[in-house]
Order: structure tokens, then sequence, then C-alpha cells
């Protein structure tokens, strides 16, 4: 079982598939978040609702700004051979 749990190679530049994936999600995110700016619409939204989605992209803009910098590898399990 060992090969299962080989280690990943050194990305050339450090930029490795894990870095390419949370930068293209976060640009991703970011348009969408900035599409009803960018189109207009939250103006037009009735009452406080143009506040609360601005409260909204704010939160889910700096979960995604906070995971981009988090490092998540996994450990492979060790077991004790008698």
């Amino acid at each position: 079982m060992p090969e299962l749990f080989r280690e990943r190679p050194v990305a050339p530049q450090k930029i490795g598939e894990t870095e390419a994936e949370k930068f293209i999600y976060a640009v991703t995110v970011l348009a969408w978040l900035a599409l009803p700016f960018g189109v207009g619409a939250i103006p037009l939204l009735p009452g406080g609702a143009g506040l609360v989605y601005c409260l909204v992209a704010g939160v889910i803009l700096s979960l995604t700004v906070v995971s981009l910098f988090a490092e998540m590898h996994v450990q492979p399990f060790q077991t004790n051979a008698l």
C-alpha cells in the first residue's frame, strides 16, 4: 500500500494543480459576485436587499480569500505493524 501515498512531485515555481485550482475558483467567485454591480442591478433591488446582498457577498469574498491561503495536506495513515 505504500504506493498509494507517494509524495507529489514539486511543482515548477511552486505553482501546481492545487494553486491553479484555488486561483481559478477565486476568480470565478469574484466574477459572479461582481456581476450584479456590473449590470447595475444593486440599486434596483427593493428595500434593504442591496445591503443584504453586499453583506453576503462580503462574507463569501472573505471566505474565498481565506481559502486561497489555506494549507490543506492529507497525511498518510500510519499503522503500527507488530
